[in-house]
């Protein structure tokens, strides 16, 4: 590698990271970042021989392509969930890509200036930034890696593919040749499949610059042949992965002719935002069909470039290989097979561009290219005429201008709300982006905004289920449950097989009291999935709630055996437990509960009382004391905790912390009743019976605080008044022998 050769090599390094830096600040996106990383227990656990398995053998996403779930998996063991480690590695895979294309292009042609320039536009071109700085489109970045390896193992590959005579160990030596290109195209199918064109790529090289134009077009295909059996093992994968995954789909009744048209405007729109990259969205939203003007109008670009392209074949055979390489390598993702629901994407350009880049960079004025004239030296400079220096002038400043809009484009992509809002500022009947936008609002607190979203998504699009379905979700976090319901309803109608839905209308059905439907509703789910494991925790606690516990315990540990890491189903079972007097085995779920969420006050809370009642009172206060520390303004944990003392006779504390509770609740009951109580073993008698008191007028049916109350009275002389305590005692419980035997003394008591 020459001097100059390392100096741009590093120049387009360091700008193309530097233009891409910010993007380590950002956040993921809930625009698949969820399904790729944040919310894939494969990924998000990182790398092990489990989740390689796991890489080889899903179609998760409705693909298959296990490189670039490795890829992610990486990335969750050195960064776990710090979004700005994803985006790094990102941004230097498009670094990689920038040097590795300025070297291949160096290497095929011998020019160094236009190599640094096609290598720059594809550096800094906007339309990329979608590819670089959605962590999701890994694919992208990964995938053009092992591409642009390929394309440069097959360029030395091909330099002496022609040198000796067709023979038997030629044949054998081609074959070996061919190997590490093969491996490197297998490699980056296994990232994104967008590279199936890239054998007939080849054949374009082989036109030009590698010249191959004598050798028989028949020897060029068969040298290939590994290659192209590659592509169809990988279209049929491709196909088959995203028709099981739901992923390929005709935006319901969008016919072969439809697709057809939005190929062709695709492609204008594609090349007109290649020259002018303005308005740039993710997504761009399908229309359905177009106006036969708009796609007369790109039958006739397309049709003129390419006679021109082939009128000039000969004399600049870079305008129609440039030309042919981009019309060639959009063809996977023109729609001709639709998926998703986008009319086209930015980062479906991230190798297509390379071809109008060439193109570009490559056209020469008679005997000269754009930027190099006939050298007079050894040491050919692209300024050595006032046209080239003007040239070269206008490639720095489109450059600049390039950096400047990518710059901004970047910033778009901060977070979902950024990213959406701009997609709406710039797009028409985008429901797509109303709805992700309304799912950012949702889950960042602004939960009417979102339904605002959610309700605009459904007008452009009322058969769409998802924003149906996070309508109702967020209708029901409101606790307009009735409202709720039905958008449940109409999102199931629309996906009859989704359990989530399903469990959403069950939900729902639980918080407003319909136990026996959302119980059925339940069931259902599990019908279809015996170990859905949100269905056995809320099945359970359903029951739980209806004192079922019987029931109730096996579903909750069927729950855990499912998921053994789900605090709140730990909470309800030791509840159950509990209730059934299985002491030691709710204390060990309780402990379970606390240890996944060390934030969990109702668990330390009912762990400290179920120890208590199991007599451990040292592990009672020393968990209760740490509750209380952690919640200085929480009575009743102040309560259990003084319950506790006070049982450990330490009666001067317990006094304390429930004086402390009612300062903090003066509506909390058992704070005034167990108060009451102390200060009247400390002979307080007046103030035992103003909490007392307190006490029995919020609960008039508790025989502890009459009792206790009718003991206060006596002991301070008010007999009279205590009489009727005890009688309510009795009533409440018949035969009790203290409230008995107390009545019978005051009432011989002149």
């Amino acid at each position: 590698m020459g001097i100059a050769t390392l100096l741009i090599s590093l120049l387009l390094a360091a700008g193309t990271f530097l233009t891409y830096l910010p993007a380590l600040k950002f956040d993921f996106v809930n625009y698949d970042d969820t399904d790729y990383v944040t919310q894939n227990p494969n990924v998000t656990s990182g790398l092990s021989t489990t989740n390689l398995v796991w890489a080889f053998t899903t179609g998760h996403a409705g693909n298959w392509h296990p490189i670039t779930w490795i890829s992610h998996q990486a990335d969750a063991s050195a960064f776990g969930l710090n979004p700005g480690g994803h985006h790094l590695t990102n941004v230097l895979f498009h670094t990689a890509n920038t040097l590795l294309l300025f070297l291949l292009l160096r290497s095929l042609t011998g020019s160094l200036w236009r190599s640094m320039l096609v290598a720059a536009l594809f550096a800094l071109h906007p339309a990329h930034v979608e590819s670089v700085a959605w962590i999701s489109e890994r694919k992208d970045v990964l995938s053009a890696f092992f591409g642009l390896l390929t394309l440069m193992a097959y360029a030395r590959a091909s330099r002496f593919m022609d040198t000796r005579s067709t023979t038997p160990s030629q044949i054998q030596w081609l074959h070996r040749s061919i190997i590490p290109p093969t491996l490197f195209l297998a490699l980056g199918l296994m990232a994104k499949p967008m590279l199936v064109t890239l054998p007939f790529v080849m054949l374009l090289l082989d036109y030009w610059p590698l010249d191959r134009r004598r050798t028989p077009w028949k020897r060029l295909i068969l040298e290939k042949w590994p290659l192209f059996g590659l592509i169809t093992a990988s279209s049929v994968v491709t196909f088959i992965v995203q028709k099981q995954g739901g992923a390929v789909q005709t935006l319901r009744d969008l016919s072969l002719a439809g697709r057809l048209e939005n190929a062709v405007i695709s492609y204008s729109r594609y090349l007109a935002k290649a020259f002018w990259p303005a308005n740039l969205a993710t997504p761009y939203p399908h229309p359905g069909t177009w106006p036969w003007t708009q796609i007369l109008f790109s039958c006739l670009i397309l049709v003129s470039i390419s006679l021109l392209a082939w009128r000039y074949r000969r004399s600049q055979p870079s305008i129609i290989v440039g030309w042919l390489w981009f019309l060639g390598m959009l063809i996977p993702v023109l729609g001709l097979i639709q998926v998703g629901a986008q009319s086209m994407a930015d980062r479906y350009t991230y190798l297509p561009y390379i071809g109008i880049f060439i193109a570009l960079c490559y056209t020469k004025r008679g005997q000269s290219s754009l930027l190099t004239v006939t050298p007079t030296s050894s040491n050919p400079s692209p300024l050595q005429s006032p046209l080239n220096l003007t040239l070269c002038g206008v490639a720095i400043v489109a450059l600049g201008a390039l950096t400047l809009t990518s710059r901004q484009q970047l910033r778009v992509w901060q977070d979902s709300g950024t990213l959406f809002t701009h997609s709406i500022s710039v797009t028409r009947s985008n429901w797509i982006a109303w709805y992700n936008l309304g799912w950012h609002l949702d889950t960042h607190g602004q939960t009417e905004e979102a339904v605002k979203c959610y309700r605009k998504a459904l007008e452009i699009d009322p058969l769409f289920p998802d924003p149906i379905n996070n309508l109702g979700c967020a209708l029901a976090s409101l606790k307009r449950y009735e409202e709720a319901i039905p958008c449940f309803e109409s999102a199931l109608k629309l996906k009859p097989t989704s359990l989530e839905v399903q469990l959403n209308i069950a939900n729902a059905l639980k918080e407003l009291g319909r136990n026996d439907e959302a119980t059925a509703r339940y069931r259902l789910v599990l019908g279809s999935r015996p170990d859905h494991p949100a269905a056995l925790m809320n099945l359970g606690s359903l029951l739980s709630r209806q004192n079922q516990f019987a029931e109730a315990i096996p579903i909750l540990e069927k729950s855990l055996a499912a998921n053994p890491s789900q605090p709140i189903v730990h909470y309800n079972l030791a509840n159950a437990l509990a209730k059934m007097r299985r002491i030691p085995e709710a204390i060990t779920h309780y402990e379970r509960a606390v240890a996944l969420k060390d934030d969990y006050s109702e668990a330390r809370h009912d762990l400290g009382i179920t120890y208590a009642r199991a007599g451990r009172l040292e592990d009672a206060a020393k968990v209760l004391r740490d509750a209380v520390a952690r919640e200085p303004r929480n009575a009743t944990v102040r309560v259990a905790y003084g319950r506790v003392l006070a049982a450990q006779q330490k009666t001067e504390s317990a006094v304390i912390l429930f004086k402390e509770a009612v300062q903090l609740a003066p509506e909390n009951i058992e704070a005034h009743a167990n108060l009451g109580t102390l200060l009247a073993m400390q002979g307080d008698l007046e103030a035992a019976v103003t909490h007392l008191g307190t006490a029995l007028r919020a609960r008039p049916d508790d025989p502890v605080a009459q009792l206790n109350l009718a003991r206060a009275l006596a002991a301070s002389g008010k007999k009279r008044e205590a009489i009727p305590h005890l009688e309510e005692v009795l009533r409440l419980r018949p035969g009790h022998p203290q409230a008995t035997e107390e009545l019978r003394k005051l009432q011989a008591s002149p």
